[in-house]
């Protein structure tokens, strides 16, 4: 499988990754680990929702769980103990949005909020929950304890697609 990295990478290829399926089907750990070393954009996906989680928080949180305990793993394996993870909320979060538009060549237009591009966003706010605040790390906070019931606002193209925590 190295030699199919490579390709992609010489490519300009990038890989979708599905953490919970390929975790709970037998496919081994997700690859985030190895595409990035290959310096190879990633982008997070579902293969279904009927067997697994159909949103993107939990998809943050299950392949940067699965890509931090392969590091902790391997340390251990060599006796030592893992100080700094490699990979970040901030990078799980680029994997969901920005991820997405580069895998479909789209990132001049999509993926992130900038003028000239098409305005997707989505706002969360979540005034009872106790662990909104404080909000010392937003990247920490939309990857560890974000939910789709925290989801307030969806903006699709400029148009509101959801308010107050209700689609509409």
């Amino acid at each position: 499988m190295p030699y199919r990295r490579h390709r992609i990478a010489a490519t300009g290829g990038s890989v979708s990754v599905s953490t919970e399926s390929e975790q709970s089907a037998g496919q081994g750990y997700p690859p985030t680990w190895a595409i990035r070393a290959h310096d190879i954009p990633v982008s997070l996906s579902m293969d279904t929702s009927v067997w697994w989680c159909g949103d993107l928080f939990s998809a943050m949180r299950a392949t940067l769980g699965a890509d931090r305990a392969r590091e902790h793993m391997e340390a251990h394996a060599k006796g030592e103990t893992l100080t700094h993870s490699s990979l970040r909320a901030e990078h799980v979060v680029e994997f969901a949005t920005l991820g997405g538009a580069r895998a479909l060549g789209r990132e001049n237009d999509l993926g992130s909020v900038e003028v000239g591009k098409k305005a997707d966003l989505v706002l969360i706010k979540n005034d009872h929950s106790p662990v909104s605040f404080p909000l010392l790390n937003p990247y920490g906070h939309v990857v560890f304890q974000a939910q789709r019931g925290d989801v307030h606002t969806v903006m699709v193209d400029g148009r509101v697609v959801k308010r107050d925590h209700r689609l509409g």
